[in-house]
């Protein structure tokens, strides 16, 4: 007798044990048959044990009782149970296999074998394990059909889990005159794939159609009165996760629905549920033929809602059949195949958010995918075949672009498919956002000004312009262009990509200031003819023709530190754009001088001695091209005779003279135009300026142009950055005559009337303004520059400076203009002040040593850090000054304060502060200073708050909570809906000593920094693209002694102010990769605080606790470009510490540990007011106080 099996589709999978019982009864070999019968020899029964795939290595065990796991070797347990045997029987039971040992358990009818030496299992026919078993005796029929047969494995090596099941009918046995069904009824399935479910995500209700046909010799067999087909599978043991062998569990199986299906109408069908093995009876008609012939040639049975959740592998669908006349009791076997779900664990893009190069962004799409066999990623509409990938780069043209990844697996009749999305963000890239001028006089009514940008994203992204004043409103323009602006005051100009999703992160700004010219007198060795700043390094350099030397002097004190020698009677100075360049031009020497200069790690930077270049007549004037290739200089100084440029070439370590060519008459002064291919030469013997081409390499060309009509001896020219004037200095004409460089001698022309004697001209950086130095009345003049030549005029009065200014020179920042003084011992200093302090400071009790100010500029809050060590008792609390009334309050005026920030969105109206020892935020309403309290507790875990940032969009929050032993972490705190919710606690590090940690989040929240003095370091805390924060691996060195610390608001680089050991350091970070540098200001008697960057990053702001004054820092080079006093008395704002600007740069306020406020006599503190300079007033020019 056989059975009919049908073959299973292949499924890669781990290793699975299979079992299988054999009968051999009869007139053949049955699977999964055992013959109801009291003849104990009547069954041949063999237990095939096999391997689904590969092999594995059984080792001898110890047999325990079953409800003992053995602690070693291989042991197989054999549950007989369901067979209902008699403890006769299974004494009676006997089992044999070569190299095997068995134990019979009858109180459990479980039989134990484990090999006796070691022994190999593998796939196939011939790698399997055969166990013969006689004396099997199932007198009578059981309450089923078939029953369950469950083994429990150990130690096979490989295989996973430790259970496996198998379906067992019991039929009658056979008459030997009875026929053999399976060969006259065929039994199949329309199809045999099985999909497994994985919950609770991925549920698959399995459907399949049994179909019972002919068999090949078309015989009609029809049912008696008591014919029936039994169907049922294979179900796992109870506590079996693995399911291997089995289709599912019972809970599973009861709820399975069989129905009845093509030409089975008459067919009737029962559910036996709720036992072990649920099964479903199916009883044909009594005496019709069990299938018909034509089309009802086939029957068929519905069997839907099959769900498992089981480990794939081959299973079986047992169908038994009994009392169907002639023939005798059987079982059909059919082997159906369970596939995995097909199942994508994750979809991920990286990095996301991304930035746009060049108008596109790439990402990387990675997954992981489980069971498929097809992928498809589906990008924009477009469908791309990644079968077999795990990633692959995209390509982005939008800023949000939905990615959509489906994985398939085909068979079955669900549809085996799982699908994942991510969107993508790719963000634009502001290369560049410049405005000219950006420093406005002040006397001006309004001026005009040049914005000019550009903007990495997609062509259909627009951007827009706002300002804090009146500049713009809002307009869109293309991602790059320009656009002109009037201006009326002081104002914030932003440019924002217009996204969906605005953020304040991706924004940049710039700071338009007005400025009022200051005037003090330095002192020096010796009258001084000319001078020079350095772009890249904190010095000065001056001219003293008697001396034969150049002075180099600080940009802090302006007091000389270094006397270089020159040649004899030098006549002018230059310094290359990249500061590593120092040139004179010697009249009595008839040379240039060559002085190498080379920037250190702290400090002024090192001079070489001069070396010299022979001329071939008395030289004037020298400019150095941007890469320090050339040199040219003006020589030959005799009136009536032509002059030459000497072009100077770089040959090996010094400089050759290249060429010449003739010029006017003595000429002097000599500048590029603005594209660097002209030079323009002021000839001052014949009232003429020659204009000389270059060549494309950059070497001296001929004379091109020559301007003519320049009463008055023109001595200099200067070339604006707009390309729109060209100045020249008459000093017999006491004018600066403007003209258009491209159409010198056709295009418009203005005389601008200055003081006595113009002698040198220079320009600020953006071309808005120049300043001329007026030799003989001891005045300097300020041009306004901007636009064509007809607008250029005088602004403002006269600067008076030392006597017989004949030099001057503007620094690159724009902010400080130097005066070389011909007839005095010394050079005037211009400072081109943009702040002012208010004529008194806010008196405090509580020795302030942080400020904030609200957005809004409505209030300000000023503490003393509870961390800080102070002399004597302190108020706690926190002070609060009302900018619109001039009203002081206080809250949480019983609280020691650590840290308090504002919500950087004007429109929160909050204020959070954390106070020592409370695990909880004092939320602070500015209206009417109300506090709530949000509670901590449950997310510090014992920790308390010791400093508190804000990310830019005032979304999310950052804590630093500390242990008693210094562990540090970090809490991230989000809002929504205006309430501040605890997330996710990232643990940092163990601390080493005692001082204030800082925290500070780049705008955007992205990075956070810890900055920590004790351990003289940085840790930063970084956001992954799925929002989760982790530490940093990297320690970022810091100098000894941190005190401050800023991020830029491009978050691209932070500034960690250090202590230093001799003198204040600042460790400079870059954000992306962590790289530092660090340097100095060498100047010893400054002592810097506080350090804040201005909203548009252009400069940095740093008190300077001992000159009671706010030191103005260029971000790039660290020099201090001005220094402005906070208060006319410098002992009411002395102890100067934290400081706060508002987002409109309109004021800048500082918190004074020891200055003594406007309330006289007792007062410990100070708050001081610093204003923006604002237009439409007169300068005030004079003495600087």
């Amino acid at each position: 007798m056989h059975a009919k099996n049908e073959e299973a589709t292949s499924v890669d999978t781990s290793p699975q044990i299979v079992f299988q019982l054999v009968n051999a009864a009869g007139s053949g070999l049955t699977a999964n048959v055992i013959y109801i019968t009291t003849d104990v020899t009547y069954n041949e029964l063999t237990l095939q044990v096999g391997l689904t795939s590969g092999s594995a290595t059984l080792t001898p065990g110890t047999i325990t009782d079953p409800s003992t796991p053995p602690a070693s070797g291989t042991v197989f347990y054999l549950d007989l149970s369901q067979l209902q045997l008699s403890s006769d029987v299974l004494a009676g039971l006997k089992l044999s296999a070569d190299g095997f040992s068995f134990k019979t358990f009858p109180a459990s009818s479980v039989v134990g074998v484990t090999p006796t030496v070691v022994k190999t299992l593998s796939a196939g026919t011939s790698g399997g394990l055969s166990i013969t078993i006689s004396g099997m005796e199932v007198p009578k029929a059981l309450g089923t059909p078939t029953v369950q047969l469950y083994v429990t494995y150990y130690g096979v090596p490989a295989v996973q889990g430790m259970f496996s099941s198998f379906q067992v009918a019991l039929v009658a046995r056979p008459d030997e005159r009875s026929g053999f069904l399976p060969d006259v009824l065929a039994v199949g399935l329309d199809q045999s794939t099985i999909v497994s479910s994985d919950l609770p995500l991925r549920r698959a209700e399995n459907a399949l159609s049994l179909q019972l046909s002919p068999g090949a010799t078309g015989t009609v067999v029809k049912a008696g009165p008591s014919t029936v087909f039994s169907v049922s599978f294979v179900y796992g043991a109870t506590g079996d996760t693995f399911g291997y062998g089995a289709l599912t569990d019972v809970a599973n199986a009861d709820n399975i629905v069989a129905a009845a299906g093509l030409n089975a109408d008459g067919w009737t069908i029962a559910a036996n549920l709720h036992g072990q093995s649920p099964s479903w009876t199916l009883q044909p008609p009594d005496g019709a033929p069990i299938v018909g012939s034509g089309v009802q040639a086939i029957v068929a049975f519905d069997f839907t809602n099959i769900v498992t959740t089981y480990q794939p592998g081959p299973t079986a669908m047992v169908i038994a059949f009994a009392n169907v006349p002639g023939y005798a009791d059987g079982v059909y076997t059919l082997v159906l195949n369970k596939v995995p779900h097909v199942a994508i664990d994750w979809l991920k893009v990286t990095p996301n958010p991304t930035y746009f190069r060049n108008g596109k962004a790439t990402v990387t799409v990675s997954w992981l995918a489980r069971n498929a066999t097809s992928l498809t990623l589906t990008q924009n509409y477009k469908q791309l075949d990644v079968t077999g990938k795990t990633h692959i780069p995209v390509d982005l043209t939008a800023e949000s672009t939905v990615l959509n990844l489906v994985a398939t697996r085909p068979g079955g009749s669900v549809v085996n498919r799982d699908s994942a999305t991510q969107t993508a963000t790719a963000l634009p890239v502001i290369n560049s956002f410049t405005g000219a001028p950006l420093e406005i006089y002040c006397g001006s009514a309004s001026h005009d000004a040049t914005f000019a940008w550009a903007v990495d994203t997609p062509d259909d992204v627009l951007v827009s312009l706002t300002s804090t004043g009146d500049a713009f409103g809002g307009q869109t323009f293309n991602a790059t262009g320009t656009t002109n602006a009037t201006l009326a005051g002081p104002q914030v100009i932003t440019l924002a990509p217009n996204l969906a999703t605005p953020s304040a992160a991706l924004t940049r700004k710039l700071v338009v200031s007005a400025f009022k010219p200051q005037v003090s007198a330095q002192t020096a060795p010796s009258a001084t003819t000319d001078v020079a700043f350095s772009p890249t390094a904190p010095f000065v350099a001056l001219l003293s023709r008697s001396q034969n030397s150049v002075l180099v002097t600080d940009t802090v004190s302006y007091a000389v530190q270094q006397t270089l020698q020159v040649g004899k009677r030098p006549t002018s100075l230059a310094i290359s754009q990249d500061g590593a360049l120092l040139v004179t031009t010697n009249s009595g020497s008839t040379d240039v001088s060559l002085i190498a200069v080379t920037a250190q790690g702290t400090g002024l930077p090192s001079f070489s001695a001069a070396t010299s270049v022979a001329l071939p007549a008395t030289p004037s004037r020298a400019v150095i091209t941007p890469d320090r290739q050339r040199i040219f200089v003006t020589v030959g100084t005799q009136a009536g005779a032509s002059g030459q440029v000497v072009s100077l070439v770089r040959s090996g370590h010094g400089y050759a003279i290249e060429g010449t060519v003739y010029v006017g008459a003595a000429p002097a002064g000599i500048c590029f135009d603005a594209s660097g291919t002209r030079l323009f030469v002021a000839n001052s013997s014949d009232e003429t300026v020659s204009v000389v081409a270059l060549d494309q390499s950059g070497a001296l060309g001929s004379v091109v142009d020559t301007i003519e009509g320049l009463p008055g001896s023109p001595v200099d020219v200067a070339a604006t950055s707009s390309g729109k004037q060209l100045l020249i200095a008459c000093p017999q004409q006491n004018a600066i005559v403007v003209v258009d460089p491209n159409y010198p001698n056709t295009g418009s022309r203005n005389t601008v009337t200055v003081g006595k004697g113009p002698r040198a001209i220079a320009l600020t950086p953006g071309g808005g303004y120049a300043l001329v130095a007026n030799q003989l009345d001891a005045t300097v003049s300020l041009l306004s520059t901007w636009g064509p030549p007809a607008s250029a005029a005088v602004a403002g009065s006269p600067i008076p400076v030392g006597q017989s200014p004949y030099g001057i020179a503007a620094s690159q920042d724009g902010l400080m203009a130097a005066v070389a003084t011909e007839d005095a011992s010394g050079f005037g200093l211009i400072t081109l002040e943009t702040y002012v302090a208010a004529p008194k400071t806010v008196s405090t009790p509580n020795q302030p040593t942080d400020v904030a100010a609200a957005p809004d500029g409505s209030v300000v809050f000023a503490w003393h850090d509870a961390a800080v060590p102070a002399a004597g008792h302190l108020p706690p609390g926190i002070l609060v000054y009302n900018l619109t009334y001039g009203q002081i309050s206080a809250v949480l005026a019983s609280q020691p304060i650590l840290g308090c920030v504002f919500s950087p969105v004007a429109s929160d109206q909050q204020a959070i502060a954390i106070t020592q020892g409370a695990a909880a935020l004092s939320l602070i309403r500015t209206t009417d200073l109300t506090v709530t309290s949000v509670d901590l507790s449950s997310a510090t875990d014992g920790s308390s708050p010791l400093s508190i940032a804000i990310a830019g969009d005032g979304q999310t929050l950052f804590v630093l909570l500390g242990t008693s032993s210094r562990g540090y972490g970090l809490l991230v705190l989000t809002k929504s809906s205006g309430t501040w919710t605890p997330g996710q606690t990232v643990p940092l590090y163990q601390g080493s000593g005692a001082g204030v940690v800082m925290l500070r989040s780049t705008p955007d929240g992205s990075a956070v920094f810890v900055v920590d003095p004790a351990a003289s370091s940085v840790r930063v805390v970084r956001r992954a693209s799925d929002g989760t924060y982790s530490l940093d691996p990297a320690v970022v060195p810091a100098d000894a002694s941190a005190l401050d610390a800023t991020i830029l608001p491009d978050g691209a680089t932070a500034y960690v102010l250090n202590a230093g050991a001799q003198y204040n350091t600042v460790t400079v970070v870059d954000v992306a990769t962590l790289a530092v540098r660090t340097a100095a200001i060498p100047q010893t008697f400054v002592n810097l605080r506080g350090l804040i960057a201005s909203p548009d990053g252009r400069r940095l702001y740093a008190t300077d606790t001992n000159a009671g004054a706010l030191r103005v820092l260029d971000p790039a080079s660290l020099r201090i470009l001005q220094t402005l006093p906070l208060n006319a008395q410098p002992s009411a704002a002395a102890g100067a510490d934290g400081l706060a600007i508002l987002p409109d740069a309109s004021r800048i306020f500082t918190a004074n540990t020891r200055g003594q406020g406007s309330g006289g006599a007792g007062a410990q503190g100070s708050l001081a007011v610093i204003d923006a300079v604002q237009m439409g007033a007169p300068s005030g020019l004079g003495a600087a106080a």
